[in-house]
């Protein structure tokens, strides 16, 4: 799954970034300050909607990975309700509906948009603010540098779409009436009133 998301991500962001070069190259000579910040932005945007396009039709397998991890949890005698990537879908068509496939889209577009745009977009100004010059701006162990510190910035800034994600996905109820969370928004109210903010909405583990 996260193989076809990177690959459906990276030819979107290829062809985006090619046709909105034609726009940019115009101006590069005439203004360069400007580009320098819009580049990292465009780029940063251009990764979050295109991991949003691709979620959108993933996100059944994301939701699959999340029952797999989360089936038979406090028991390890509990039989697995899900045996495979088929019949997984399969159940939970049947119990929960079409829909049922597509729970936690809302906040997996709210993650990718928050998240993905963030840790790509910030990619290219740590990268050139860790380096000495230009040489070494292009070094492998300051661009795992850049990538780490980039992907921990975005982790700590959005950390909580990730928890609201993963309790959407987990929950098995057939209709929305059913479900422990209306919505996003109610989500964040319960969860920051009943477990707190530093000790609910941004736990580590």
């Amino acid at each position: 799954k996260q193989w076809y998301q990177r690959r459906v991500r990276d030819h979107l962001i290829y062809i985006a970034l090619n046709v909105s070069n034609k726009n940019m190259v115009d101006n590069n000579n005439s203004n360069n300050n400007t580009n320098t910040v819009y580049t990292p932005f465009l780029k940063g945007m251009l990764g979050g909607v295109s991991n949003v396009i691709a979620i959108t039709f993933l996100n059944p397998l994301d939701l699959l990975k999340i029952r797999f991890q989360t089936q038979g949890e406090g028991s390890k005698t509990a039989k697995k309700v899900y045996p495979g990537i088929i019949k997984g879908a399969s159940i939970i068509y049947h119990q929960e509906g079409f829909s049922g496939l597509f729970k936690g889209l809302s906040i997996s577009v709210i993650r990718e948009l928050s998240f993905s745009s963030t840790r790509m977009g910030l990619y290219q100004p740590v990268r050139h603010m860790i380096s000495k010059d230009e040489a070494s701006a292009h070094t492998l162990s300051t661009k795992l540098m850049a990538g780490m510190l980039s992907g921990a910035i975005a982790a700590t800034l959005f950390n909580w779409t990730d928890i609201i994600k993963i309790r959407f996905q987990a929950d098995k109820a057939p209709t929305k009436s059913q479900r422990r969370y209306r919505g996003v928004i109610h989500a964040i109210r319960t969860i920051w009133r009943e477990e707190g903010l530093f000790t609910g909405l941004y736990k580590i583990s």
